[in-house]
């Protein structure tokens, strides 16, 4: 397989790797492969990794509600709206219903000691320990009614059930910076339904529904290029989210960076130097950590291993805490042939965010990085008690067996001299297609040795 043909797999492969992702545990990068997709099995698949998408965010919005961080929280809230698609309504409730009562419980602490009358929040509720105390929802009687919400002609907007549109659009608004919130606030109702058909999973529907916004707001092309990405519409993506940084200015929205999502559209689209030019030129004006993590993809992709390399260590040092970068610099190693200092990183990572049984910090066991270390032990025939302590690991914590599982068992039968290291080899190429990569890892590593 070719460089550009292992950067850009067909459908199968995308679909494939996907549910690899899934059984990882990381429905994000698994939701990426799986946008253009069609066919039962992509649907089926897409709707067990945005159930996945929901439960992580509605975690997440719980946990900064409860830590008083409430516009993290609704950004969460926004994304696992955004992923239900109408699906899990009771889930997303209990969601909107914490937050309410974490901001209620915080105002009633900051105000209710000083004897002022406690306002309505847009979100209010009652009890939450968000401050280090606990509040009782208000503690002096009926909270009173909130004052109107802006951007829906004076509606009180958070008074209205929490499935209700305009709910929704506030809570993801909420997550956009205030220049950009106010932009699309002034733009009314019909582009908040155009906005939420995008949120809904209607990117084709949206594409067309925001069309007419274009001419006077350019701000609504980063929407434009998020549809067309979701679409697989990878020219269109580009030209809108590059149109919307010469208008607007690159910037982060949500847990997006909108230069980084314009290099990933251009990269999509084979065209690797201008996204490589496009993120070079951002990171001279905000030296965004994500911009640098993207920009190491781009030039492993093209080749370039050593600069990767490079600035791969020190995208690394600035976040020792992301196994995700762990892995990406381990991957560029072993393309330029540094299988010890690709053991090295992801060591060091395992090491450092793995402490617990099965656990990589508050994250379960990732199972990619621990197969990936495992094999390449075995297959070195290094490190044999590490090796084996990482086979037992990823047999405990596997939720379904891996066709890496049987490789390992079949390397470990190799290094012990067990004669079922061959017949282990010839299933493990049984249930291989021809021109599949590992044939050539199997034969290599198995049957040559």
């Amino acid at each position: 397989m070719g460089l550009l043909s292992w950067l850009f797999p067909g459908p199968e492969q995308k679909l494939a790797k996907a549910e690899r992702l899934m059984r990882r545990g990381d429905p994000g990068q698994a939701r990426l492969l799986l946008a253009g997709l069609e066919g039962l099995d992509a649907a089926r698949l897409r709707e067990q990794v945005e159930d996945a998408l929901v439960g992580m965010n509605l975690e997440a919005a719980a946990a900064c509600a409860r830590s008083g961080e409430f516009e993290a929280s609704a950004e969460h809230l926004a994304l696992a709206e955004r992923f239900a698609d109408g699906r899990l309504a009771d889930q997303l409730r209990a969601g909107r219903r914490a937050l309410r009562e974490a901001r209620s419980a915080a105002r009633a602490v900051a105000k209710g000691a000083a004897g002022v009358t406690i306002s309505s929040d847009p979100l209010s509720g009652g009890g939450s320990c968000a401050t280090g105390s606990c509040g009782g929802g208000g503690g002096g009687g009926p909270v009173p009614h909130e004052e109107p919400a802006s951007g829906f002609g004076g509606d009180p907007i958070f008074s209205l059930p929490p499935d209700h549109p305009q709910v929704r659009y506030a809570l993801l608004l909420e997550a956009y910076p205030d220049q950009l919130r106010e932009r699309f606030l002034a733009l009314g109702a019909d582009f908040a339904a155009a906005v939420l058909l995008l949120e809904d999973g209607q990117p084709r529907q949206a594409w067309v529904a925001l069309e007419p916004f274009v001419a006077a707001e350019p701000a609504v092309r980063f929407l434009r290029g998020r549809a067309a990405l979701e679409l697989g519409w990878f020219p269109r993506a580009a030209s809108e989210l590059r149109a919307f940084g010469d208008a607007v200015g690159h910037q982060r929205i949500g847990s997006q960076h909108t230069a980084a999502m314009a290099a990933q559209a251009l990269a999509s689209d084979k065209r690797l130097e201008e996204a490589l030019d496009l993120l070079e030129a951002e990171r001279a004006r905000a030296d965004e950590l994500s911009l640098a993590a993207n920009q190491v993809s781009v030039l492993e992709a093209l080749g370039r291993l050593p600069e990767a390399d490079e600035l791969g260590v020190a995208v690394l040092r600035a976040a020792p805490g992301d196994l995700g970068l762990h892995k990406m610099l381990a991957r560029i190693r072993l393309k330029g042939g540094k299988r010890l200092e690709a053991m090295q990183v992801l060591e060091s990572g395992l090491t450092r965010l793995c402490k617990g049984p099965g656990k990589c910090g508050s994250q379960p066991l990732d199972l990619d990085a621990a197969r990936l270390l495992a094999s390449l032990y075995l297959e070195d025939r290094l490190q044999p008690k590490r090796a084996a302590e990482l086979v037992r690991d990823i047999a405990r914590f596997s939720r379904q067996p891996d066709w890496r599982d049987g490789y390992l068992s079949a390397l470990q039968a190799r290094n012990a001299g067990e004669p079922s290291a061959t017949d282990l080899a010839h299933e493990l190429l049984r249930r291989l297609k021809d021109g599949d990569p590992r044939r050539g890892l199997v034969e290599r590593n198995l049957l040559q040795s």
